[in-house]
């Protein structure tokens, strides 16, 4: 009786101490991981979210990839969408795996029907659609994958820059099949900044744009504006770029590219340099084309433009004045001015200075 009476004792403290682990590994996992990297949550955190928007990397085009929308036709066919279109006619269209419900664009309308099905096995053909890795699992992987066309829109085109010593060759696949928008650039070293992941990376500096033909796959040659003036790829500055449709959205990954720095001349002869007069240039984030209004005459313009300063006694002093809807955009802000009020830029720009202005738009739902 004794020898039973112990052992059973013993067997419960052991019970116990296993149910006193299992609980703590419990706890310790909810805290590392989240609630939500656990089976049977369903959902999926803020944290891992942000986590695979930062692990994002540039998409390529993987082998077998029929319709260049970045997803193998072997994959396609096992989520169900159609290998040979990367983009939705309508919206019971499924061509292009990210974007879930078929609207041309991957936001957060399909990042709330991942996290619907997140950490879901596949079964049958209902959550098929999400399990963009096809590993029959819908986990970070998935969204690792959906982050990587996150706010981009259909069709998508894979951006890289050739290394050339003069110029910068900015590349893309698939070949423009119709006159969706243009290319968008930026100098980046006129902004302080060494890579761009956003429209806000392209607030200050020279920004321009080029205006696509059907067809084309590449642009190489001086960067130039809309607008009356153009600039020069200059040695030494690092040039950022990307697609974008007209009306406003991002159609490809954002490239960047540092042009090779300047040999010194060995004995340079002495020349006089311009004078220092001065310009102001005005740019538009968001939307593009925009129509400005200034009060001094010659300071009204489209966006991008810039003015400049003609004699070391000219001064510009003038209020631009921003419409507060343009298209499907609103105005948000104006960035680098002296002083603003409402859609209003005060600026003003001595002999020597350069400035640099910028409406910021926000595309409305």
């Amino acid at each position: 009786m004794r020898v039973i009476l112990k052992v059973t004792v013993k067997n419960g403290i052991v019970s116990l101490l296993l149910l006193g682990i299992v609980a703590v590994l419990l706890l310790l996992g909810i805290f590392i991981f989240g609630p939500w990297e656990l089976p049977g949550f369903g959902q999926l955190s803020q944290r891992q979210v942000d986590q695979a928007i930062s692990a994002a990397t540039v998409p390529t085009i993987p082998p077998g990839d029929s319709d260049s929308d970045g997803f193998s036709d072997e994959v396609e066919k096992w989520i169900k969408t159609d290998p040979s279109d990367n983009c939705a006619d309508d919206v019971n269209d499924a061509a292009w795996p990210p974007d879930f419900n078929n609207d041309k664009m991957v936001n957060d309308a399909d990042l709330g029907m991942l996290k619907v099905q997140f950490g879901s096995r596949v079964k049958g053909e209902n959550n098929r659609r999400y399990d963009l890795n096809a590993d029959k699992t819908i986990n970070l992987s998935d969204v690792f994958l959906f982050s990587n066309f996150s706010n981009k829109g259909c069709p998508f085109y894979f951006m890289s820059v050739e290394p050339l010593s003069q110029s910068v060759n900015f590349k893309w696949q698939p070949a423009i099949s119709e006159l969706l928008g243009g290319l968008y650039g930026i100098d980046l070293t006129a902004t302080g900044k060494t890579q761009c992941n956003s429209p806000e990376d392209f607030v200050g500096g020279f920004a321009w744009t080029y205006d696509l033909k059907v067809g084309q796959t590449s642009y190489i040659g001086d960067a130039r504006s809309t607008g009356s003036f153009s600039i020069k790829f200059q040695p030494g500055h690092t040039y950022c770029a990307y697609l974008f449709k007209t009306g406003g959205g991002a159609l490809s990954s954002y490239v960047t590219y540092t042009l090779p720095a300047a040999s010194p001349s060995p004995s340079p002869s002495p020349t006089l340099s311009p004078a220092p007069y001065g310009s102001l240039t005005v740019n538009s984030i968001g939307a593009s084309a925009v129509p400005i209004s200034g009060t001094q005459q010659g300071t009204s313009g489209t966006t991008s433009y810039t003015i400049w300063l003609t004699s070391a006694s000219d001064q510009i002093n003038t209020t631009l004045t921003a419409p507060a809807k343009w298209g499907n955009w609103v105005f948000s802000n104006w960035n680098g001015c002296n002083s603003t009020s409402g859609t209003n830029c005060t600026v003003l720009a001595n002999t020597g200075e350069t400035k640099l202005v910028a409406a910021i738009y926000y595309s409305s739902p």
